[in-house]
């Protein structure tokens, strides 16, 4: 379990490596970015929002990594999925959140918002089923 815990948390630091290399290719960053018209996306600080996902990405691998070992040390490896999700959730939700700052297009309507919110209700729904699914093999 220490092992899995370790590579996933070296996956987000490795994410957020790859989130500061994407500068170049701002596509690769954010589905978003794809379908704005041309005027909006010159107005986009992608320098910022990748440095953002960058520090947000790595203080996630090194949150897994480091909770991974507090809870083997305390013997509360039974409560890691539901904490790993919960810092996953809240990790990626401020990432998305403090990155609107970067995005200086006047917002003439909500559909970043409609993204987000419908981002989030589909990342909670996977997640609500892989603990789901621990829970249920961890009883057997």
């Amino acid at each position: 379990m220490i092992f899995a815990n370790l590579v996933i948390g070296l996956l987000f630091i490795g994410l957020g490596f790859f989130a500061k290399w994407t500068v170049r290719y701002p596509h690769w960053l954010a589905g978003y970015y794809s379908s704005m018209p041309k005027e909006q996306k010159q107005n986009v600080d992608f320098d910022g929002l990748s440095v953002l996902w960058k520090k947000g990405f790595i203080i996630l691998g090194v949150t897994w990594i480091v909770l991974s070992l507090l809870l083997k040390t305390i013997h509360l490896e039974g409560y890691s999925p539901l904490i790993m999700t919960l810092v996953i959730l809240i990790g990626i939700m401020i990432i998305v959140l403090k990155g609107k700052k970067y995005n200086h297009n006047v917002r003439e309507n909500n559909n970043f918002n409609i993204f987000v919110y419908t981002y989030f209700g589909i990342i909670l729904v996977i997640v609500l089923l892989i603990i789901g699914t621990v829970t249920y093999i961890s009883f057997l």
